[in-house]
């Protein structure tokens, strides 16, 4: 997610990764990646996953504009939010 974060932000920096999150990305965008990589733990998993799945629903529109085929991965995606 960081480098897809990255690639719409920062694409020049995308294949960089997490390393220039901090210094590449809007500062509101750096707080809840940090927040969502915190929570990542055995048992702040859940919370981390609702909280990326929230992220990636935001940035849903520009992540299908740019991906090659989204026809296929649309139901994989409409399938994790249901279950999330």
């Amino acid at each position: 997610m960081a480098k897809v974060l990255l690639h719409h932000y920062m694409p020049g920096r995308a294949q960089l990764g997490l390393k220039t999150i901090q210094s590449s990305l809007p500062s509101p965008l750096v707080h809840e990646w940090e927040s969502i990589v915190n929570k990542a733990g055995i048992h702040s998993h859940p919370s981390a996953s609702k909280d990326i799945v929230c992220l990636i629903q935001r940035e849903e529109t520009w992540i299908f504009e740019h991906i090659p085929e989204p026809s296929k991965i649309k139901p994989l995606w409409d399938a994790i939010k249901k279950l999330i």
